[in-house]
């Protein structure tokens, strides 16, 4: 152990020594020397494409640049870009957000930064203005704007995604043509890869066809095509100009229902003032809603609601239980009709038919009318035939004009009596009534035809009477009066307000010739407050327009009048042949 200490001991020294001389000669010997490389400074020699787009990707070329990505600062202006790839020579760049044309390219390395040429960017194109907002199909229209291709191969238009034939091109305008397929959407503008987007164009609709092809009011409708709004409030339907609604929506399909005052003709649809319309017409049908009142009896008018009626009333039919009605007056989507007589007493099947439509059937109850008064005049003493035609006409009498005062007379079954006049005592329903003659003068007074007459008496003389009577065998007869005859009737006391659908009916029948303003019959109901406006007027022109004809006459009685009372009837003509004959005359009502 000893002797290896003082081994080492010795052997220290030497070591030293050495030691120092390696560290001398290293120092002296140049091939051992580390020193860093100084860093150059980065040259920008290029940059391709000298011109493009935020967010394209660029390549600027030089030398000195770092392939160290993280060690290369790239900025447009002052916006910092990011480096997605880099070589001595090489840097690839996006273009940053924020950058605008003419922005210096600056790249910093190592404590060095360089600038390198402008850049210019590639201006994103602006829609201004478009000539329409919407377009069919093949229409060429104008697209307006800045920053367009200069060219039409610069340029790409889609509508919704349905490339646009380009007809001409500048950087403010581009002319295109709405293609085929081209449906409502986005409108797209890609001008040197910059694109731009209007959000909406619309494309006028299109009717490709419709189903069924005929129905009635509220019946539903499909109509298929194109380029319709999914919005139903936005589809503007209408049939033959009536306008229609839209119960649901898709971009090829609409359901609507046929409105109830259309009209057979062309279904059109309109979305945003393009309109589309069908090569065919659809045809309505007329039908039947309801009834107003819901029932009612024979003569009485009622309104009958529903649909696709027409406007004209000739053009309609009217049928209750087979037996046709007449048509007072019609809109689209009512009609005013007269129930007709011949019907039974409950559900009839009504009908309405309109150029060879028919509606489906409705049903509207009939109920009976009651008489509450009436005269038909069939028991009244009436003129014989005189014995003595050579004396005097056969059935005129005279009388002695010894008065202008009114005269009431009793007309008597003797053929040779002076008193033209009738008293006649009714029983149970029928009426009996007095006439009363006022003369106009007593120098008009002459030979006036005034009283009951029968068939026999008119078919003898035709010439002077007319008609033969209808109702029955008899009436009442006023002619050639130079004054006015009244009849007044026995009072009613079975008239209260609780009678509904009371109508006044006369059969009356005027001879043809010249009638003045004045002349003609009134019929008027007297109560204690007097006569009141006729319920029945006939004068004039009235009766020129009906004369000829035995009409049955009926009209609504009016509501403030069912009250105790007496029917009133005046008869006014002048001295020609002015012929006038009542055949049948009540009141009629529904019992309360």
């Amino acid at each position: 152990m000893k002797k290896q200490n003082k081994l080492l001991k010795r052997m220290v020294p030497a070591l030293m020594a050495m030691l120092v001389v390696l560290s001398v000669g290293s120092c002296e010997d140049e091939d051992f020397r580390v020193i860093p490389e100084a860093e150059k400074e980065p040259i920008i020699s290029g940059i391709e494409p000298a011109s493009t787009y935020i967010g394209a990707t660029i390549t600027i070329t030089g030398t000195d640049f770092s392939p160290a990505v993280v060690n290369n600062k790239v900025r447009f202006g002052d916006i910092p870009a990011t480096v997605t790839a880099a070589s001595e020579t090489e840097l690839t760049v996006i273009v940053p957000e924020g950058t605008v044309d003419g922005s210096t390219i600056v790249i910093s390395k190592a404590g060095f930064e360089v600038e390198g040429p402008a850049f210019a960017l590639i201006p994103t194109p602006i829609i201004t203005e478009l000539d329409v907002t919407g377009a069919t199909v093949g229409e060429t229209i104008m697209i307006r704007g800045q920053d367009f291709g200069s060219t039409v191969a610069e340029n790409v238009v889609e509508f919704n995604g349905v490339t646009a034939e380009i007809i001409e091109a500048s950087t403010i305008e581009l002319t295109v043509i709405v293609p085929d397929g081209a449906t409502t959407g986005p409108l797209t503008i890609e001008a040197l890869g910059q694109i731009v987007t209007l959000e909406i164009f619309t494309i006028a609709p299109t009717i490709i066809s419709f189903e069924p092809l005929i129905g009635a009011a509220d019946e539903e409708i499909m109509i298929t095509g194109t380029n319709f709004s999914a919005v139903a409030v936005n589809n503007n339907v209408t049939f033959n100009g009536v306008l229609a609604e839209v119960v649901s929506a898709t971009t090829t399909a609409l359901t609507v229902k046929v409105p109830p005052k259309a009209s057979s003709g062309a279904i059109a649809v309109e979305i945003e003032q393009l309109l589309s319309v069908s090569e065919m017409e659809f045809t309505t049908i007329p039908s039947i809603s309801s009834f107003v009142p819901p029932l009612g009896s024979m003569g009485s008018e009622i309104t009958i609601n529903g649909g696709n009626f027409g406007t004209v009333a000739s053009d309609l039919e009217v049928f209750f239980g087979g037996i046709a009605a007449e048509v007072v007056e019609n809109s689209v989507d009512f009609i005013s009709v007269i129930v007709p007589d011949g019907l039974e007493d409950g559900v009839n099947e009504v009908t309405v038919t309109l150029a060879g439509r028919t509606s489906q059937p409705a049903e509207f109850t009939v109920i009976p009318l009651v008489t509450f008064g009436f005269t038909s005049f069939e028991e009244v003493p009436t003129f014989g035939l005189n014995p003595d035609s050579d004396a005097f006409p056969a059935f005129r009498y005279p009388r002695p004009a010894e008065s202008q005062d009114p005269m009431p007379n009793i007309q008597d079954t003797d053929p040779t009596s002076q008193v033209p006049f009738v008293a006649f005592a009714g029983g149970g329903e029928e009426l009996g009534f007095i006439a009363t003659f006022e003369a106009g003068s007593v120098s008009a007074i002459e030979e006036e035809r005034l009283g009951v007459y029968n068939n026999t008496s008119i078919n003898a003389e035709p010439q002077n009477f007319g008609l033969p009577f209808v109702d029955g065998q008899q009436g009442y007869v006023t002619s050639d009066l130079d004054g006015r005859l009244l009849l007044r009737f026995d009072t009613m006391t079975n008239l209260s307000p609780d009678i509904t659908n009371a109508i006044l009916e006369a059969r009356i029948f005027f001879r043809s010739t010249s009638w003045e303003s004045a002349d003609g019959i009134e019929i008027f109901y007297e109560t204690a407050d007097g006569l009141g406006d006729p319920i029945l007027s006939l004068l004039g022109d009235a009766v020129e327009a009906i004369e000829g004809e035995s009409i049955l006459h009926s009209v609504s009685f009016p509501v403030d009048r069912l009250q105790e009372g007496r029917l009133v009837v005046i008869f006014t003509n002048g001295g020609d042949s002015e012929t006038v004959s009542l055949d049948y005359i009540a009141i009629r009502g529904v019992a309360p």
